[in-house]
């Protein structure tokens, strides 16, 4: 007859190993526990880049504002869609032109101007995508060019969707988006 050893040397019967796995129970609870969270984490996250895009939209429009008033200030109160006979110029182009390049002070565009550059580069509406300005026209939200620049105020606006009005409070120097 053969002789346990193990029970020999310590003294306990020879213990057998079973493999133990997850009961399926256990599996259940762990399923429906990752997918409460994922219900609860989804929807934040598809929020995320909606919020980044409005924050980038209004620090666009800041910048941009700040960029015009700064041009008015050194060009006699005449905004970037005035032309050199003082006129309202529509021209996308040489509004952006205005703002990322130099300027004279009776608004001729060129190199050999004292004035600007304002902005490095003209921003891209993060909404819609379009670079382009439209001077006076429709109210904003057209979505037919990145910014709305109304002449009366020398205000710009998002021209991305109908009830993107960003309204300056000048006295306190801040900004309201409204989405």
């Amino acid at each position: 007859m053969p002789v346990d050893t193990e029970y020999a040397v310590t003294g306990h019967p020879k213990k057998i190993l079973t493999a133990r796995g997850f009961s399926l129970v256990e599996l259940v609870i762990v399923v429906a526990i990752m997918a409460i969270i994922g219900a609860i984490a989804i929807p934040r996250m598809s929020r995320a880049g909606e919020n980044a895009k409005d924050s980038a939209l209004t620090t666009d429009i800041a910048t941009l504002q700040h960029a015009i008033d700064l041009y008015r200030a050194e060009h006699l109160n005449q905004n970037p869609a005035t032309n050199t006979s003082g006129t309202v110029d529509i021209s996308s182009a040489n509004f952006i032109l205005r703002l990322t390049g130099n300027t004279a002070e009776n608004n001729r565009i060129g190199s050999g101007g004292i004035f600007g550059p304002y902005l490095r580069k003209f921003p891209v509406n993060p909404i819609n995508n379009l670079a382009s300005v439209r001077i006076n026209g429709v109210a904003a939200g057209a979505n037919t060019h990145g910014w709305q620049f109304d002449t009366s105020t020398s205000l710009i606006y998002s021209d991305h969707t109908p009830s993107a009005k960003v309204d300056i409070v000048k006295p306190l120097g801040g900004l309201k988006l409204t989405l």
